[in-house]
Formats: structure tokens, C-alpha cells, sequence
């Protein structure tokens, strides 16, 4: 199992992405940080180390809504393809992956009403970040046509076990998920 650890930007190194945690642990920083963190609960984790000693830790595993919301940056931020050309099939494949996470975590949602609450309420105490994923949810979401719900079809599309009717039948059921975070989300004019 990978374990990636993040952690609030405005605590990364100089000129770099990593946030110390101490020794020779350290997170990467990401925008958005201090609300996941913040969304998120402490569970206990045991199992073996390789040499067959038992071990448990802490850790805190962000709430759904928390980690929707790192999705859809995380989708944006591979798309835009913000690391080069030599990235750019590697960047586009990992955005299809955040879209398709989207939409398996919004499919096992028993309470959507309750979802989109959690989902608006926690940018709450970062309204400039909420603007931001309001741009972002409207750039990517808002017509049946947008690059995220392309991105969905395309994801889909590789799976050969899926028929063209099925496909086309999953990507209308991800927009009318994702569709629904869309509008619940408030346009929010961003501070200068």
C-alpha cells in the first residue's frame, strides 16, 4: 500500500513542494491542505512489518467531500499540464483517473442532500478557494460536453468489456452526479 502524506502549502519548503514532518518523513504540499486536514478522522491502522512484528499506527484519512474536492484540483492541475510536454499523455491519464475517483466516490454517497452540504460548508473558512473550485467545477462539469466529463468517457472507453451503449449510459449518469456538486456550489467572486 502507498501512503502519500499532504500537507498544508503555506508550510512547504522554499522553493520546493515537501512540508517537513520530521527525520526523514515529509508530505507534499498541497493547495487546500488545511481544509482536508480539517476534514478528515484519526484511525487506527494495524497490521505486520515485513520481519513479522506486529505494528499499528494513527493516521487521519480525509472525509469524502474532503477528498472530492482534492480530486477535482488534482484533475485540474493534471489537465492543465503544468509539468511539460514530456508529461503531457502521463498528466492526461492521471486526470482521467481523478475524474473516474469523482465519480466512484460520489456514486457510494447514500445521502447526497447531506454530501452537498458537508461539500460546501467546508470552504467555509477559505471563501478564495471556493472561488476557485467554483471556476473549476463550471469549467469542467457544467455541459455534458466539458473536458472532465470527457475525461470520464475516455476513461471508460479503455475498459473493453464495456459496450459503446454502456459507456455512453455511464457518462450520463457521471454528469448528472457531478452536475448536481456543480450548481450546489456558489459562485464566489474571488478577493483581489
Amino acid at each position: 500500500m502507498r501512503v502519500e502524506l499532504l500537507a498544508p502549502q503555506e508550510y512547504k519548503r522554499t522553493n520546493n513542494f515537501r512540508v517537513d514532518l520530521g527525520g526523514d518523513v515529509h508530505a507534499r504540499a498541497c493547495l487546500g491542505g488545511s481544509i482536508v486536514l480539517a476534514e478528515s478522522d484519526s484511525y487506527e491502522i494495524h497490521g505486520h512489518l515485513p520481519s513479522g512484528v506486529a505494528s499499528r499506527a494513527n493516521i487521519r484519512v480525509s472525509r469524502p467531500h474532503a477528498l472530492v474536492f482534492m480530486k477535482c484540483l488534482a484533475m485540474d492541475d493534471r489537465y492543465r499540464n503544468l509539468r511539460g510536454i514530456d508529461h503531457y499523455e502521463h498528466d492526461r491519464d492521471s486526470a482521467r483517473t481523478h475524474m473516474a475517483d469523482r465519480v466512484d466516490l460520489l456514486t457510494v454517497q447514500t445521502d447526497s442532500a447531506r454530501f452537498r452540504e458537508s461539500f460546501i460548508k467546508q470552504f467555509d473558512r477559505d471563501l478564495d478557494l471556493r472561488a476557485c473550485l467554483s471556476q473549476i467545477t463550471r469549467e469542467y462539469f457544467a455541459r455534458d460536453n466539458s473536458p472532465g466529463l470527457l475525461f470520464f468517457e475516455e476513461h471508460l472507453s479503455a475498459n473493453p468489456d464495456l459496450a459503446v451503449g454502456e459507456v455512453s449510459a455511464e457518462r450520463n449518469r457521471a454528469f448528472r452526479l457531478v452536475s448536481g456538486l456543480v450548481f450546489a456550489c456558489p459562485v464566489v467572486p474571488r478577493r483581489t
